[in-house]
């Protein structure tokens, strides 16, 4: 993509938007056998299939489930550090994961120097969760004395000298990718998830020291099904010295939004650039995100997000006070018979229960007591709105 080695590239998409394809891609045809391609959830299967057509072959896949087919899912995974726990639920799920990042690395170790061109990771979060507990059950050597330092003593600088090992080997770039996450707040049981945010899954640092950063998302004017591309970060700029005036140019290549977002239609931009002024705004070539997509990407919350981390906050204090005077704590509150009549559509959480019944002129502490009793939380109150009506 540049004439510039030990680059980082991150992807980060939805399921289904096509990041094994984009990642597989990144070389033309007749350099992909210098592709060295770990495949952590056997997603690169299709791609290889259709390659044999025309026999190619990546130059090195490592099928990761092949020999850690007990690895948890990065669902799984997700779940679990979205909950604040850490990402193996016993201590043979932990080793397996320790086994399966020292297995990578001795991978790496192994690789013939000046021999591949790019390294590709599909997905990382096994990767990520390897590298943690690794580091949790190695703490003396990496000098971390409590949970604080595990990312600033321990992982964080492996991540990085794993990047640079790897780099070490005479490869160019390395792509790695990872799926998104639901946006939260907070941590352990003060993490709150913040209502219609997501968020890209990888830690923070990769935002650092990645040279590109796109998030794909569905683009239907593609007549292919290519995706378009939100660019999160890049350093792809060009820089040029106007000997005349003896004065720095400098260009931005990329826009915010690419439309069909291919390494053809990028190594096009790289070339010739985009108008930085009037960027294109067709819908079927649209160079700018949307209002939706900078709301996506956006690190801030929306009204409507904030409104709904407020209300959860009330439901939290809330479920307090019922907790306390159930305990005797404080007096018990009376709560009057739920009386509702019509109310349109159901509510699809508890934030949006408690904007409903507000509206009702209806005490809030009735309604937390409710779903208290009933046990009804935002995963079913769809289905037993009803039984909150009775």
């Amino acid at each position: 993509m540049t004439t510039s080695a030990q680059e980082l590239i991150t992807v980060t998409s939805a399921r289904g938007v096509g990041k094994t394809t984009f990642l597989s891609q990144y070389l033309r045809p007749s350099e992909i056998g210098k592709t060295v391609y770990v495949d952590t959830e056997n997603s690169a299967n299709r791609f290889i299939n259709e390659m044999r057509r025309s026999n190619l072959e990546y130059g090195m896949y490592i099928n990761a489930m092949d020999r850690f087919s007990n690895l948890p899912s990065d669902d799984d995974l997700l779940d679990k550090i979205n909950k604040g726990n850490v990402p193996w639920a016993s201590s043979n799920e932990k080793n397996t994961l320790i086994d399966f990042f020292k297995y990578f690395m001795k991978t790496i170790a192994q690789i013939p120097r000046n021999k591949y061109k790019t390294f590709v990771i599909d997905t990382g979060e096994q990767i990520e969760a390897g590298m943690q507990a690794y580091v949790d059950a190695n703490k003396s050597k990496f000098g971390v004395t409590n949970d604080w330092t595990l990312w600033t003593m321990g992982i964080y600088p492996l991540y990085k000298f794993m990047f640079q090992g790897i780099w070490d080997r005479g490869i160019d770039t390395v792509l790695i990718s990872f799926h998104i996450k639901d946006a939260a707040e907070g941590w352990g049981r003060s993490r709150k998830k913040i209502p219609g945010k997501v968020v890209p899954g990888g830690k923070p640092m990769l935002k650092q020291i990645s040279n590109f950063m796109v998030w794909l998302v569905g683009e239907s004017h593609n007549p292919n099904g290519e995706p378009a591309g939100l660019v999160l970060k890049e350093r792809l700029g060009r820089y040029e010295v106007d000997t005349v005036n003896d004065e720095w140019i400098s260009r931005t290549m990329i826009p915010k939004r690419i439309p069909c977002c291919t390494w053809k239609d990028i190594r096009k931009y790289l070339r010739d650039g985009y108008n930085n002024v009037q960027p294109s705004l067709d819908p079927s070539w649209r160079e700018v995100p949307s209002d939706t997509e900078l709301d996506m990407i956006s690190e801030l919350l929306n009204d409507t997000q904030t409104r709904l981390m407020i209300l959860g906050a009330e439901v939290d204090i809330q479920n307090n006070m019922i907790a306390m005077a159930e305990a005797g704590i404080i007096p018990t509150m009376e709560t009057e018979t739920i009386q509702i009549g019509s109310s349109g559509d159901v509510p699809q959480s508890k934030s949006e229960a408690i904007v409903k019944w507000k509206a009702m002129g209806k005490p809030l502490p009735a309604l937390l007591a409710k779903l208290r009793e009933k046990g009804i939380g935002d995963d079913n109150i769809v289905e037993r709105w009803n039984e909150v009506l009775e």
